[in-house]
């Protein structure tokens, strides 16, 4: 990727991560009356954690690039549910928790589609300078 867009490659994986969890998510919703189902997630926080917990500025030059050692879409991690207690089909799918899920992640994702809306919008007017 060219260096005026590696300020957007954390924003491109966080629009990854949400689209992967959004097909997760719906995928569950539509299992819901699967007998046995166990609902998925995915996550990267055990990236972050080998990390530190979190992941603090590092700022290398002028401009501040993204740390390299940032997680990135090799760094989610799917993995099935098994902290709920089935309904009576043996299902683990809990609708409700779905649903707060799909729309959580759908307000993230428009953040961050802004985000990165913004950003591309910042270089334009840097190269031509206007809107």
């Amino acid at each position: 990727m060219s260096q005026l867009f590696e300020s957007v490659q954390p924003l491109s994986f966080a629009l990854d991560y949400h689209v992967a969890r959004h097909n997760l998510i719906t995928s569950n919703i539509a299992n819901v009356d699967t007998p046995g189902f166990r609902p998925r997630e995915i996550t990267f926080e055990n990236e972050l954690e080998r990390l530190g917990g979190s992941l603090p500025m590092q700022e290398t030059r002028e401009g501040h690039l993204p740390r390299p050692d940032a997680p990135g879409p090799g760094s989610m991690r799917v993995y099935e549910e098994t902290w709920a207690s089935p309904g009576a089909d043996g299902n683990f799918v809990r609708l409700e928790l779905e649903m707060s899920r799909l729309q959580a992640n759908s307000v993230r994702y428009r953040a961050a589609t802004q985000m990165v809306a913004q950003h591309l919008g910042m270089l334009r007017y840097s190269i031509t300078g206007r809107r």
